[in-house]
C-alpha cells in the first residue's frame, strides 16, 4: 500500500494542481532515495567492471525522480495553504553552491561574506522544511483536504 504513494507522485510528475498528504511526499522521498542508491550501486559496480560509460549513465537515472519531487513539494505546500513559490528557496542554497564553486576565487576572497550568505540561504529550505511537516488545514483554495477524502 505504500508504495501507491511512490507511483501516484510519479504519475504527477508534472501537475502541479491539488494537494498531497505528508505521507505522499515522504514516501516519496523513502522510495526515490532507495532508488537512487541502487542506480548508484549498479553504476560503481559497472565502473569496476570496466564499463565506464555506462557506470557513469546509470546514475544519472535518479535525475527522473526530480520533477515529481518537485511537483509533490508544491502540492505539499498547497496542503498547507502555501504557493509553490516557496520551492524557489530550497532552490537558492544549491545555486548559490554552483555559483561559488564556479567562481572558487570568490570563495577564498570574502570567505565570512561567503558564509553569511550560505546561512542566511539556508533560511528558506528549513521554512520550507516546517511546512511541510505541519498538519494540513481544512479545505483551501488549492482543492478539499485529502484526508477527508
Amino acid at each position: 500500500m505504500e508504495f501507491y504513494w511512490f507511483k501516484r507522485a510519479m504519475l504527477l510528475s508534472f501537475s502541479v494542481e491539488g494537494r498531497a498528504r505528508r505521507k505522499e511526499l515522504f514516501t516519496f522521498i523513502g522510495y526515490a532515495l532507495v532508488f537512487s542508491l541502487m542506480f548508484s550501486g549498479i553504476g560503481f559496480g559497472l565502473v569496476e567492471l570496466g564499463m565506464v560509460t555506462l557506470g557513469f549513465a546509470i546514475p544519472c537515472l535518479s535525475l527522473v525522480f526530480l520533477p515529481a519531487f518537485l511537483s509533490a513539494l508544491i502540492r505539499r505546500l498547497h496542503d498547507v495553504g502555501r504557493n509553490g513559490g516557496w520551492v524557489s528557496t530550497v532552490l537558492f542554497p544549491v545555486i548559490l553552491v554552483l555559483i561559488v564553486t564556479g567562481f572558487p576565487d570568490f570563495a577564498a576572497r570574502s570567505d565570512k561574506a561567503f558564509t553569511v550568505l550560505l546561512l542566511c540561504s539556508l533560511i528558506g529550505p528549513i521554512y520550507v522544511l516546517v511546512f511541510t511537516l505541519t498538519d494540513s488545514g481544512d479545505d483551501n483554495i488549492y482543492g478539499i483536504n485529502p484526508k477527508s477524502v
